[in-house]
């Protein structure tokens, strides 16, 4: 069980209607919104256009937080993904820790 009955709710902001119609028509959209809204309206977008979302975030732990509100809003049936970061640059010859390895 999530939050899903508050992705419900966008559905009557004109501004995330228009999103919604201007995304299902292959176009773009661009909207700025606070940071506590972004797991939401990310939830609402994927259930409303029936398509895989990519997030990119600027910090792992950002990351992690982001999957743990995005589960919280769209439920446990929903394919959220976690692609952890590597700590490793590519060019370094350094292991890689277990854990982030088991993570993706």
């Amino acid at each position: 069980m999530g939050l899903t009955g508050l992705l419900d709710v966008l559905g009557s902001v004109p501004a995330y209607r228009r999103i919604i119609a201007e995304v299902a028509a292959g176009g773009t959209a661009r909207a700025t919104l606070l940071e506590a809204a972004k797991p939401c309206v990310v939830g609402a977008l994927w259930r409303d256009l029936g398509r895989p979302v990519v997030l990119v975030c600027p910090q792992p732990d950002d990351a992690r937080r982001m999957v743990e509100q995005l589960e919280a809003y769209c439920g446990d049936e929903a394919p959220i993904y976690h692609f952890a970061e590597s700590e490793v640059l590519p060019y370094e010859r350094l292991s890689v820790e277990a854990g982030t390895v088991h993570e993706r």
